[in-house]
């Protein structure tokens, strides 16, 4: 649909108006309901004759909308465009009646009233895109695994691939700064907050770990099972449910490419968690009660980063999160600034491709996460249908030690038969996974949020307060 305003006046027209001594009609607004068929436009305006003298007016000079601003073309662009109709060229006329595009397609684009990214987030309780796309991450971190484990290296990977397979966990950690700010907006204190996040990753991370530890690791372990039970290294391994990461087992893949790592997955735990403590600490000292101060604290520390990291100095090294903080950051200031960011196609495009390029850049990093996040959230966003469950972290947890396991027993493969192998096998541990260990902890976790609303939130007026099941369906 086109939200711009055309008027084109022929000649006739205007020399009925001076006959009769009246001034023109005014411009009036004509909105179209569906896109043109083609050649039908070229035939409405040059139906008449080769050459059409008239205007083109664009209106409104400013469109608001959920305090969504675009501005119009500017007047001496429309004059040019005017013009340029006003004696067509032969090929441009030729482009119309071929492809029926219209010729202010691009012009539209940058006036159309939109929706604002809040508005579109806030209007429907369920955005299934979200989950679409958290798998669709997940199955691209299995595949740049599969040429890990491998050939024990991501060499064999070509760099603009390897480029790309660099933005996988920083989207992952954009999508989930995004997110999490959402549920901590919903949520009615820290402590509530808090809870929901632990459910969310600590079941299927113990799941995992125990799995990996008792059942795995005693079939493929080249040790004996009293040597086996009776190491330090095991009861190491355990603290990876307390995400502790650790990653060798007794006796378990010490041959593979990547000698002695059970689940390379599992560093990525404790830096999301430090993420939520440091979001959580920002709520406490009431810098979250408002969008403006929020996204005003957020975009003057990401610039600090940014700063730092293009002067050489790497302040993310004393982090403890590390480079995705930045990813996290970028994904929080997305949110705060949901009201005024138009959900815009071209834009979100355009912000891919110069995340890309600022990847690739030596300090170009830092630069490339706001856009990186912007497109992140304007893809979850997309009408898509409804998965059965979120299968994306179950399939991050159990992608690694399979295909651990299959380049132990098969060495030698390609790749590509490691993934083509493996990845059936762990979409079906993580569909189970979700509904036989996730989701009944999800649904707990609604019960024990309530519990915890009622004990620590503060009472009014003596009785305490009743949450919102939505928002907890929600979170």
């Amino acid at each position: 649909s086109r939200e711009g305003a055309a008027l084109f006046q022929t000649d006739s027209v205007r020399d009925q108006n001076r006959q009769r001594g009246s001034s023109p009609p005014r411009a009036r607004e004509v909105r179209s309901t569906s896109s043109p068929a083609p050649g039908e436009l070229a035939a409405k305006v040059y139906g008449s004759g080769p050459r059409l003298r008239g205007t083109f007016q664009i209106a409104p000079c400013l469109i608001q909308q959920g305090g969504c601003c675009q501005r119009a073309i500017p007047r001496s662009l429309r004059r040019a465009v005017s013009a340029c109709l006003s004696h067509p060229h032969p090929t441009w006329v030729a482009f119309l009646l071929l492809t029926g595009s219209d010729p202010f397609f691009w012009f539209d684009s940058f006036i159309e009233v939109r929706l604002s990214i809040g508005q579109k987030f806030d209007g429907a309780h369920v955005h299934p895109g979200f989950d679409w796309l958290r798998l669709a991450l997940a199955v691209g971190i299995f595949t740049f695994h599969s040429t890990t484990i491998t050939y024990g290296s991501a060499d064999a990977i070509p760099p603009l691939l390897r480029a790309v397979a660099r933005l996988l966990l920083p989207m992952f950690f954009a999508l989930s700064g995004f997110l999490v700010t959402a549920s901590l907006w919903r949520s009615q204190s820290v402590t509530l907050f808090l809870s929901l996040r632990v459910f969310r990753l600590l079941p299927a991370l113990l799941a995992i770990v125990l799995m990996s530890t008792f059942v795995l690791g005693p079939l493929v372990t080249e040790s004996s099972w009293q040597t086996y039970f009776s190491s330090n290294t095991l009861s190491q391994y355990l603290t990876n449910a307390l995400a502790q990461p650790h990653y060798q087992l007794p006796g378990v893949f010490l041959h593979n490419p990547r000698s002695g790592v059970v689940n390379g997955s599992l560093w990525t735990i404790p830096l999301e968690l430090w993420c939520y403590t440091g979001l959580a600490i920002i709520s406490l000292v009431g810098l979250t009660k408002h969008r403006h101060v929020l996204a005003i604290l957020c975009l003057v520390s990401f610039a600090g980063i940014a700063l730092a990291d293009y002067a050489q100095y790497d302040l993310l090294a004393h982090l403890p999160t590390g480079d995705l903080a930045l990813p996290f950051l970028a994904g929080i200031i997305i949110f705060a600034a949901a009201t005024v960011l138009p959900l815009h196609g071209p834009l979100a495009i355009i912000s891919l491709c110069a995340a890309m390029l600022l990847s690739m850049q030596p300090q170009g990093f830092a630069l490339a996460m706001l856009p990186l996040a912007y497109f992140v959230v304007w893809l979850g966003l997309q009408p898509l249908p409804s998965l059965p469950g979120d299968y994306s972290y179950g399939l991050y947890l159990v992608g690694y030690p399979i295909e651990q396991t299959y380049v132990a027993f098969f060495p030698g493969t390609a790749w590509w038969q490691s993934w083509a192998a493996c990845l059936p096998l762990a979409l079906v541990c993580a569909v189970l996974l979700w509904h036989m260990v996730e989701k009944p902890a999800l649904s707990r976790r609604k019960f024990a949020a309530r519990a915890i609303a009622r004990i620590w939130l503060p009472s009014v007026a003596g009785n305490p307060p009743k949450p919102n099941p939505a928002q907890f369906n929600r979170a």
